[in-house]
């Protein structure tokens, strides 16, 4: 067991890594786009809602098994300057986000960590509901950001 929450920490604190930097990635984005359409406006209001709702609970969580002191090194590490140019990039952050919480859910679960399995779950299906939103405002948006900047 001692092995197992070691790892279950490591899994966690790369997940709170994870949405450290790219939170403010999506901030900057969201600044950049105050006047996009609405529903794409909604969607990245709620993806950094939901995100940074996700980053507190994974900081309680990590915290609850005992990994405290990894805080301190994640809250000493700066972001490393991730940018978000298009919502194509946020759709692929938010899908690479999706796989690692996947990949939370399924090592915790493997390691006798329901808990943090559950959470991982919950997680994971409500990033799928932002990549579903995401998903139905992209044809608009996308055709929208290549008129204003060509692919080619």
């Amino acid at each position: 067991m001692g092995n197992a929450v070691h790892q279950v920490r490591a899994y966690v604190v790369e997940a709170l890594a994870s949405a450290r930097l790219l939170l403010p990635a999506i901030a900057e984005f969201a600044r950049g786009r105050a006047h996009g359409a609405p529903e794409t406006q909604w969607a990245i209001e709620r993806v950094q809602r939901t995100l940074s709702g996700h980053q507190e609970e994974l900081t309680e969580h990590l915290t609850r098994l005992g990994g405290h002191a990894l805080l301190a090194g994640l809250n000493g590490a700066s972001p490393d300057g991730q940018s978000i140019a298009s919502v194509r990039d946020l759709y692929s952050r938010l899908i690479a986000a999706h796989e690692r919480m996947l990949m939370l859910e399924t090592n915790s679960r493997a390691l006798g960590f329901s808990s943090t399995a559950a959470l991982a779950r919950r997680h994971r299906e409500e990033v799928d509901t932002l990549l579903m939103r995401l998903r139905d405002a992209l044809p608009a948006t996308v055709k929208g950001e290549i008129e204003k900047e060509p692919i080619f």
